[in-house]
């Protein structure tokens, strides 16, 4: 088969060969596919969902560009124990708009490839709606920020919008969810639970503020990023060590980049 790939960074992704994992239903002339790095993470761990799109057909189908999370084409679904299906917003999701016209082709026998990362969540508030108003919010989209607080068993799958009301699913994959045990990993549970600007930071590298010293939550974001350091420093051992380091480099490259463009003015 021919492959296009599309490259949305975020972190490495290790595909996993078991068929557990990965879940395909076709709709008309294309497959939709969805498939997870591993099958059991700690709470609070970095997920990579990797999507793969193949056109069966002897035709050359149009894509709406660019169909990823990024675009609002491709949606995340995440169902827990009542088993409801409940969509995702992860960082940047849905904010890079949608292209006009423009269209990529798919031919026969050719792959379309995305990436995308399962962390923090954002969240719809709702305190202020009255229980009306909120039901139909709580029950279609997570009300957490951590998009999978608890230990336990998950399902997830992928929507792809086709344009025209046509949508695409993917078969939900399983995944395991599970209480840090070793003591480092206890730790670090215990500080990034306190607060999801953790998670943000670990899937995004940057901060929710940004580097701007003006932001009124500048200094709390510093430290979030200072805690951090000190974690991988401290707990060296420890599963999560590896994002938060992956995240940390990508922050110091990134507030070097400004520093250099004249952006940001050096400490």
């Amino acid at each position: 088969m021919k492959r296009k790939h599309l490259s949305v960074f975020i972190f490495g992704l290790v595909l996993a060969t078991a068929s557990l994992f990965y879940g395909t239903q076709e709709f008309g002339q294309l497959t939709l596919a969805v498939q997870a790095d591993k099958g059991s993470y700690l709470l609070g761990d970095l997920i990579t969902l990797k999507f793969r799109l193949v056109n069966k057909s002897k035709e050359v189908v149009f894509l709406q560009a660019y169909p990823d999370v990024f675009h609002g084409e491709l949606g995340v679904f995440i169902a827990y124990a009542d088993k409801r299906f409940r969509g995702y917003l992860g960082p940047g999701w849905g904010l890079n708009g949608r292209t006009g016209k423009h269209r990529i082709p798919l031919g026969p026998g050719e792959i379309y490839e995305t990436e995308a990362t399962v962390l923090y969540n954002h969240r719809f508030e709702t305190s202020h709606l009255n229980e009306d108003a909120a039901r139909p919010i709580k029950e279609k989209l997570i009300g957490t920020e951590y998009a999978l607080p608890k230990s336990g068993t998950y399902h997830i799958k992928a929507i792809l919008s086709l344009g025209s009301k046509n949508e695409i699913e993917s078969e939900p994959i399983e995944i395991r969810i599970n209480e840090p045990q070793n003591i480092d990993d206890v730790e670090v549970w215990n500080v990034l639970k306190s607060d999801p600007e953790y998670a943000y930071f670990i899937q995004t590298g940057s901060t929710k503020t940004g580097p701007s010293k003006k932001h009124p939550g500048y200094a709390k974001s510093q430290r979030v990023v200072e805690n951090l350091e000190n974690i991988v420093n401290f707990y060296s051992a420890s599963r999560y060590g590896e994002h938060i380091r992956s995240a940390l480099a990508k922050h110091r490259a990134s507030i070097k980049r400004l520093k250099k463009a004249g952006l940001i003015k050096p400490e």
